[in-house]
């Protein structure tokens, strides 16, 4: 899976800060990765619905710009959605 954002060296973006690799949620990629996870787990607990948290709806919130990502993703906002 192309999970992106990259940065220029083509590596997968950290954010050491918080311990995780960024996402980009418009690659279709992930949303079907994360959904199926999500409703698997929410299944497995007897849960009904699941509470999307960490989801950066801007490079602004995700941290991210043209600068320290090399994938198109992060080229505008329209891009990263």
């Amino acid at each position: 899976m192309t999970n992106g954002p990259y940065d220029a060296t083509g590596s997968p973006i950290y954010d050491s800060a918080y311990g995780y690799y960024e996402l980009d949620p418009g690659n279709t990629q992930v949303q079907q990765a994360c959904v199926s996870s999500a409703v698997a787990i929410a299944k497995q607990g007897g849960y009904n619905g699941v509470f999307w948290d960490m989801v950066s709806n801007s490079l602004h919130w995700a941290g991210l710009s043209a600068a320290n990502c090399g994938s198109t993703s992060c080229q505008s906002d329209t891009n990263w959605h």
